[in-house]
């Protein structure tokens, strides 16, 4: 049985009102927390051997909490997940650590009697080679459930729980508090072959425009493998994410041919980009309406000898619609790295206008407005850059503090 985290009768609070900080960028990540152990081992056993492991670490996983994690540490962002998660006594200290880092928890999901999904890594130090064994026995959140959870603050007329004080003491509008403010500046969907992700996002996307604020807030996906229904996803979108496995496939000889095939499918305000592996490839990204294309050079090579250790980002064949032939994936958070910096960069509106947002109303920014704003170039090296920094590392910490000591923000005076 699906219990809501504060309380398990009742909806969670509303995230803060934006007027409260103004600089304040709320994003929503939809996805997957799970539990990551990792065994160093000499070399891979043979079945039947008893082995020691040099050494065992334990992280977190799942691509929506990876890019949440990254984007917590830019000032003016509250980041919150929507996942499922085990039991109140199983899932206690994976939920303590994304308070410490500063992500939201209102939105998790308990499957009380279940444990948390789990991924065990067996790598060779002789050979840098991963073996992954996934175990998830939680089901997806059902279109009810994310209706239920979600509906009070997304449906700005409606009445919100007794029990949410925070709805409860929500101002009346006036003239310096407009009523139509959409509860999340970004939703980011983790595109999984779950039966209820197309009724999910179609539902935002729906909820947002009746409401008269789907120009205000911006519906990313990220897909690393083909997943059924991908083309009414894609055109649900404002920005889509293709995994580079995904964007050279067979049937296309290069990053730019495979966006240009969405194009058409795509919704005309979108942005299409295939981002980078940890295999030194760099990224590409498409803009719909301004019809630019944009490749980013390759990633700087890691020239440590030490396999790196992986991040958890899952591999094709977790979780239950998902199970099938295990085709092992990028495992260094290269991918999630440059997902949150596109998160960051566009929805600081460093962009001249709103090319990713799906407003009718066309946008020419004054000269004030456009000075010391990044345009689509921009995004993405820092992106890239970003990205490359996350695949040279172990670990998610002090990627933020990095780019801000290299001198991203000290000449546009943000973060």
């Amino acid at each position: 049985m699906a219990q809501w985290l504060n309380n398990k009768k009742d909806l969670p609070p509303l995230p803060p009102s934006p007027h409260d900080n103004p600089n304040n960028l709320r994003v929503l990540a939809i996805g997957t927390l799970y539990e990551i152990q990792t065994f160093y081992l000499d070399a891979f056993p043979d079945e039947g051997l008893k082995l020691r492991a040099q050494s065992v670490t334990r992280e977190r996983g799942g691509s929506a909490a990876s890019i949440l994690h990254l984007l917590a540490q830019f000032d003016g962002v509250s980041p919150f997940l929507c996942a499922p998660v085990g039991s109140r006594r199983e899932s206690t200290r994976v939920e303590s650590e994304l308070d410490d880092l500063g992500i939201g928890t209102e939105f998790l999901v308990r499957r009380e009697g279940e444990q948390v999904p789990t991924s065990y890594i067996m790598q060779s130090l002789g050979t840098g080679s991963r073996t992954v064994i996934h175990h998830n026995p939680l089901p997806d959140i059902a279109h009810s459930e994310f209706v239920r959870l979600f509906k009070h603050h997304f449906i700005l007329d409606s009445t919100p729980s007794i029990s949410s004080t925070r709805s409860v003491d929500r101002q009346p509008s006036s003239p310096g508090f407009p009523r139509r403010v959409p509860p999340f500046d970004w939703v980011h969907f983790e595109g999984r072959a779950t039966p209820s992700m197309l009724s999910n996002l179609r539902w935002v996307c729906d909820v947002s425009r009746e409401q008269g604020y789907r120009d205000k807030v911006v519906v990313s996906l990220g897909l690393e493998r083909p997943v059924q229904d991908m083309e009414e996803l894609i055109r649900f979108a404002d920005v889509v994410f293709f995994s580079k496995a995904l964007a050279m496939q067979a049937t296309h000889a290069s990053p730019k041919s495979f966006l240009l095939s969405h194009a058409l499918a795509s919704s005309p305000h979108s942005i299409l980009l295939a981002t980078p592996s940890s295999h030194t490839s760099g990224a590409a990204l498409l803009s719909v309406p301004n019809k630019e294309y944009y490749q980013s050079s390759e990633l700087v090579k890691d020239t440590s000898e030490t396999p790196s250790r992986t991040n958890g980002k899952r591999i094709s064949g977790f979780g239950g619609e998902e199970d099938g032939d295990f085709e092992i994936m990028d495992l260094s958070g290269t991918g999630e790295a440059f997902i949150a910096g596109m998160i960051y960069s566009l929805t600081r509106r460093l962009l001249p206008g709103l090319p990713y947002t799906p407003s009718d109303e066309e946008y020419t920014p004054t000269a004030d407005e456009d000075k010391g704003r990044w345009r689509l170039e921009e995004c993405l090296r820092f992106s890239t850059e970003l990205a490359g920094r996350k695949n040279r590392r172990p670990n998610w910490d002090g990627l933020a503090e990095a780019m801000a000591e290299v001198g991203w923000f000290s000449a546009r005076g943000v973060m």
